[in-house]
């Protein structure tokens, strides 16, 4: 018995295919069969039944998995545990983001790292948050620091962050229908229907939750698809030719510059969890818990500073 067994075994349950682990873990799919089959051979047990449809567990291997799982974590604790023999965590952590986080997030949370932990070797990935849940099913990141969308998050861990208070983006040097909302203080959802209004597919986060609201209230707004970068989508707010769904972590900048005022959404109240999110399997050495640590300080920074205008306080 090896751990690369035990990982596949893993893998498999949580994706239900074989081929499905091979693409997750880009290894050949004959090799992950032949690995499983000395698993199962060695244990003189069948641990998942195949048919046409992929994969599931055995009786025998549902009582497996949990002894799996703990003998990798304990495993990787140890080699962590031996490489760390420093006071100093080290290693490489991957983070992905939306860009509105990223766009107030980013830099401080690098520059923390930086200074506290130089053996932190921090990389990132922004976009949409159903582009970032692939990459954290792919393994391409370690910990995505993002709201739920339409994506299946079986096997993924969801740590509440902290909720956001949605708004709504107009240009303060508008003119006609936009300066008469520039003068605003809020807006109610119903109100929104009047507007055409940017925002991303129901596929993305923030689509994901004006669909919820849509629902909630009978309410069905006109959607502008937004540009590729938020940057010119807030550009284009900016100048007075639309109107946008965001947080303040989007426009903050923008609000700072008096270029842009953020309408709450009221009745309801529009807001949105942010989560941090990872594998269920992944391994939380000592690199990955300090990076946690500091987003949550950071996040914490950012309410405190007015930047990030949330319901309630970081966790």
């Amino acid at each position: 018995m090896n751990t690369r067994q035990l990982l596949y075994l893993i893998t498999c349950a949580r994706t239900g295919s074989i081929a499905a682990a091979a693409r997750e873990l880009d290894i050949a799919q004959p090799s992950i069969s032949q690995q499983l089959a000395a698993l199962e051979h060695e244990l003189k047990t069948r641990l998942l039944e195949r048919d046409h449809k992929g994969v599931r567990l055995t009786a025998a291997g549902q009582r497996f998995l949990p002894v799996a799982s703990t003998a990798l974590q304990q495993l990787e604790g140890a080699k962590v545990a031996l490489q760390e023999s420093a006071a100093d965590p080290f290693g490489r952590v991957v983070i992905g983001m939306t860009q509105p986080t990223g766009n107030a997030l980013a830099i401080p949370l690098f520059a923390d790292i930086n200074r506290r932990y130089p053996g932190i070797e921090l990389d990132l990935y922004t976009g949409l948050s159903s582009r970032l849940y692939e990459q954290l099913r792919k393994g391409e990141v370690d910990l995505l620091v993002c709201p739920e969308d339409a994506s299946s998050h079986m096997g993924m861990v969801s740590e509440p962050l902290l909720t956001e208070r949605l708004f709504l983006a107009v240009s303060t040097r508008a003119d006609g229908d936009y300066a008469q909302l520039a003068s605003r203080d809020s807006l109610r959802f119903s109100e929104l229907a009047n507007y055409q209004v940017m925002y991303t597919s129901e596929q993305d986060s923030l689509g994901f939750r004006v669909a919820q609201y849509e629902k909630l209230t009978g309410v069905r707004l006109q959607r502008q698809i937004p540009f590729g970068q938020l940057l010119t989508s807030m550009r284009y707010v900016a100048e007075g030719y639309g109107l946008m769904i965001c947080s303040t972590t989007a426009a903050y900048p923008q609000v700072r510059q008096g270029e842009v005022k953020l309408l709450p959404v009221i009745e309801p109240d529009m807001t949105r969890q942010m989560n941090l999110v990872y594998l269920h399997e992944y391994k939380q050495n000592a690199a990955f818990i300090r990076v946690v640590e500091a987003i949550r300080q950071q996040c914490q920074q950012l309410v405190d500073d007015g930047t990030w205008v949330t319901t309630e306080a970081p966790r």
